[in-house]
Parts: C-alpha cells; structure tokens; sequence
C-alpha cells in the first residue's frame, strides 16, 4: 500500500505536474535513507541527484516532469534511455542503468556484466548524468491495477566506487516500491497528462493515439503468450513494425524474428520457402534448406499478406498451428518452436464466405484479432509521427542539430488524405526535410509549409480528394460538361513523358497495362459493386461467365503493384 501520507497529498494534488512531483519528492527521500543505512563499497556516499517521471499512454510519451524542476532548457529532455524502457517492457521490473560499463541490469545483479545482448545506452541519459554529476539512473515500472506498463520513474545516483556493480541497499527498497508504485500510478492517471513530446520515445511504436491506443494495451498483455495474432489493416498503417513490437515484447524477444511476405512467393514455390525441404527434394535442391520455419525457430514467423496463401498450402499451416509439428519437402516430421503472426490487407471472413481461404484455418490465427486503423483516421499521430521521422531523417543524413517545423507546416500534413498511410507519410517527410536542409549546415533547419508543398508534389504521395464547389444559383441550371475524354488520355500521356525526362532511368513501359487496370479497378469503386461496375464498362459478359472475380482481382493486383512500384522507385535516382 502506498504510505498514507503521501496518497493523502498526491490525492489532493490540483493536476498531474503536481502530483508526479510529490510522489517524486517522496521517493528521493526515501532512496537517500536507504542508501545511507546500507554498506556500499569502499564506504563511499551515495547521493541522489534528480528523478524524472514518464507518463506515457500505451507507449508513447506524453508527460515528463523533473524533481527538482529543471533551471534550464537542457535538462528538459532527460528521459529513461531507450535500453531501460525495452527492459521495463519485457520484464515490468526494476532495472539499473550503468553507462559505465554500458550495461542494463536488474538492481539485485551485482556482477559487472551487461546484458547478453546489449543495449545501447542513450546519448541523452548520459548528457543528463553528465549535468547532474551522476553516475546511475535507477528505474522503476509504473503499473497500473491491471498490470500494464503506464511508465516509468528514473533517479540519478552518483557513486564512482559502484560503477560496474550493484547497489547493495537497492535490493529491498525498490523491491517495496514496486509493490506500492501501482496505486500512485493510478492517482497520477486521474489527470490528464500536459503535452510533452518524447526525444527518446520507443524505437518500434514511437507514436500511440486515442485510435490505437486499446490496441495497443491488449497486444502488450498477450505478447507473453504463444497465442497467434492476426494483424489487419491497409497497406502501410504499421503491421510489419508493429509484429516486430509483439516479438520484442513477447519471451522470444532474444530470437530470430523473421518476416516473410507472401506476395514474393509463386504458390508453386511457396511450401518449399515455408517449410524447407531435404537435399534431392525437387531439381536445384542440392542442400538442406531449414525454410522461413526453421529460420524463425525459438523466435518469430511473421506471415504477411497471408490471403494470398493457395488452399493447399493453408492445410499444411493448419496443421503446424494445431499439432506443432510440420515436414519439410522430402523430409521427416520436425517439431516447430515459432510463435505465428499473421498480416493481411484483406477481408478474410469474405475470402472465407467465397471459399478461398479455410474457415477453420481463419478460427485458428484469430485467437487475438487486431484491425490497425488507416492514417486518416488517426489524424491525432500525423504531428507526432512527422516529427519522428523528421529527427531520423535528419540522423539518417548525419545532421545532430536541430529541426523544427513552420507554421502550417504540420496542420497541412494534417489535412493530407494519406492514402498510402504511415508509409506514404515517411515518404513525405524525408522530402519535406532534404528541400528544407538543401545540403547547409544550418541550425536549426525550419521545415516550412513551402517544403511540405514541394514535397507532396513531387511524384506520387497520394490521392488528394477533389475539392467540392458550391451549389450554383439558380441562374446556373445547365448540367455541366462530360469530362473530355481525349483531352485527359493526352495529360495521362504528358505526365508519363515528363516523369520520363525527370528521372534517370524510364518508367517500364508494360506499367501502361495498368491503366485499363485503373479504369476496371475505378469503376468497381465507383458502382459499389464487382457485377455493376463491369456492366457499366460493357463488360456483361465476364459476369455472365463467371469470370467476374478473377478479372476483378487481377485489375487489383495490377493497379495495387504499379501503385507500390511508384512508391519505392527513387525520383532523383537515390532511395527515399
């Protein structure tokens, strides 16, 4: 139970600024007593220089308060380091962070070792340890009730003669604090956090919003678990980054994660890929090849674009998820240590009602079902996902200064449609910085509207939805005009020539077959449905033979690849 003091003041306290302070106060106090009762080495003092508190909804940070308040403006990006967040999110424990030694351990370690796979310690815990003469930070999970990690208090210590080991008098007292932390955690969510960008947030999910924060929280309380989790949602709304996250949190997490997108794989070569075969298996098969399952043993298989799958291929992983055993080509029966994540653009209960996906195997990935919302719909993350990707962009480019952006400048990203979801943002972004920085060495590097303006211009970003105009008055009674049919043939020419001259290599010629792919694919959207959108196109007689769907998909297909295609080819002959 929390002393009943301090609830007493934390539950009178007028905001959160408050509240994380008194129960930072507290704890310094408490942390110096302790030390000083217990024997450190060569009976050196420790001291406690400062504590932080992070408040973060699902992930992200939204809240920083400092004891004692910082006095300048440097001290107010000191968070809890990148490595003793991913501890705090594997292990909801106690850790000690040692940049000493660069090493990140639980406080009742005493050996001077790191952790087997290290952590990188970051740059902006040591800058503030440096500026408080520290030489440790101590940090403590914040729990809520159901276990869920909310945040997280950090205290700066500074004992020379402990670097390299443990803080004997640590053990006990944080030990207690963690079984009493849950309940301040819950006072201190009573208030709504200040807005408080995080400089150090987490590498795989950086940016949690009102949308997908429920998501979120659940995945974290099954990643533990082996339970198969489908991921659903548009193309690049995050299910690749965000499988990665589940495999990080999950007990996996010191494993293989291996990603494999189906979409790569003909359906004759994709069991082969999958489960491996056995030298002599097939003609070229002239090793053991262990297969994406026997790459991912002890760790995790992500199985994107799963609907994509043929029937015979679903049976088999049915039967890996249900019996835990699979056979390579030619091979013997082999036991499967993987932990199965499943992403798809699609509807698969469709896909199940027309019979091209089994029903049972759909049972089977969905014991945790998650539906990741499009970009649009999550406007609350542009700003912050913009400025993420900004600083990288910037890092990525050797730049250590800082970037700022202009007024307008986000609310125009805001206002995007984004399509093409966090990916076709990324894009837009790293355009946006490299027109704002122009190779100088400026600093800070300003990214206007302007820069934003350019950005979305250049090349393909996304759709921008057509501006409705006004009603007309009543004098304006004659129906508009039809489009001009051979006027916008000839634009669509226009702009494929003068891509052409903009960049260094031609766009393949054969990407012409997806425009008839656009117009099928368009006036399917447009009627709402596959029959009524064929007919209007003339088109009757593939309905009429059933070959309605397949013509349907493969228009999709087309015009889904030239799409991805325009995305990932460089415009100025540089990856972007």
């Amino acid at each position: 139970m929390l002393p009943k003091r301090l609830h007493a003041r934390m539950a009178r306290a007028r905001d959160l600024d408050d509240s994380a302070r008194k129960l930072l106060a507290a704890l310094e106090v408490d942390a110096a007593e302790a030390l000083r009762a217990s024997p450190v080495r060569a009976e050196q003092t420790t001291t406690v220089a400062r504590s932080t508190l992070v408040l973060r909804d699902g992930l992200s940070a939204r809240a920083v308060v400092i004891h004692p308040q910082p006095s300048g403006r440097e001290e107010t990006g000191a968070l809890i380091s990148r490595s003793a967040w991913t501890w705090l999110q594997s292990r909801l424990s106690p850790c000690l962070v040692d940049p000493g030694v660069g090493s990140v351990r639980s406080v009742n370690d005493l050996e001077p070792r790191g952790l087997v796979a290290p952590l990188q310690v970051s740059e902006s815990t040591v800058r503030f340890l440096d500026a408080q003469q520290g030489t440790h930070l101590l940090v403590l999970p914040l729990l809520d009730s159901d276990s869920v990690l909310r945040g997280a208090v950090s205290i700066a210590l500074r004992n020379l003669a402990c670097v390299g080991a443990g803080f004997r008098g640590l053990v006990d007292w944080s030990a207690s604090w963690t079984g009493t932390l849950p309940a301040a955690t819950e006072l201190l969510l009573r208030h709504a956090p200040v807005g408080a960008e995080s400089v150090d947030a987490d590498a795989l999910l950086p940016v949690i919003g009102a949308a997908t924060r429920p998501l979120f929280t659940t995945l974290h309380r099954v990643a533990r678990s082996r339970t198969t989790v489908l991921l659903q949602g548009e193309p690049g709304v995050g299910k690749s980054r965000l499988a990665r996250w589940v495999h990080a949190m999950s007990s996996r997490r010191d494993g293989p994660f291996v990603a494999a997108h189906l979409h790569q794989f003909t359906p004759e070569l994709l069991p082969g890929a999958l489960f491996g075969w056995k030298k002599g298996a097939h003609s070229g098969a002239t090793a053991d090849h262990p297969g994406l399952l026997g790459e991912a043993s002890n760790g995790t298989l992500f199985l994107d674009e799963v609907d994509r799958m043929p029937i015979s291929t679903q049976d088999r992983l049915l039967e890996l998820l249900e019996s835990k055993v699979y056979r390579p080509l030619s091979g013997r029966v082999q036991n499967a240590n993987v932990r199965i994540i499943v992403g798809t653009n699609r509807d698969l209960e469709q896909l199940a009602a027309e019979g091209q996906f089994r029903r049972d195997l759909l049972d089977r990935i969905a014991d945790v079902a998650v539906i990741l919302p499009p970009l649009r719909e999550r406007r609350d993350e542009i700003a912050a996902w913009s400025r993420y990707m900004a600083r990288h962009a910037a890092q990525d480019d050797g730049f250590s200064g800082t970037v700022e952006w202009g007024p307008g400048a986000l609310q125009r990203l805001e206002a995007h449609h984004w399509p093409r979801n966090l990916r076709g943002l990324h894009r837009c972004v790293r355009r946006a910085w490299m027109l704002a920085a122009d190779g100088s060495s400026v600093d800070p590097v300003v990214i206007g509207l302007a820069a934003v303006e350019q950005a979305l211009a250049l090349g393909f970003v996304g759709y921008i939805p057509p501006t409705v105009a006004a009603s007309p008055g009543p004098e304006a009674t004659e129906p508009s005009a039809p489009p001009d049919l051979q006027s916008a043939i000839l634009a669509v020419a226009a702009a494929w020539n003068e891509a052409n001259d903009a960049r260094p290599e031609p766009l393949p010629f054969h990407w012409g077959e997806a425009v008839g792919a656009a117009i099928v694919h368009g006036a399917i959207r447009r009627a709402g449905n596959r029959a009524a959108g064929l007919r209007s196109l003339g088109l009757g007689s593939w309905v009429r033979s059933g070959n309605s769907k397949k013509i349907s998909d493969r228009a999709t297909r087309a015009w889904t690849r030239l799409l991805t295609d325009l995305d990932t080819l460089p415009t100025d002959g540089s990856s972007s």
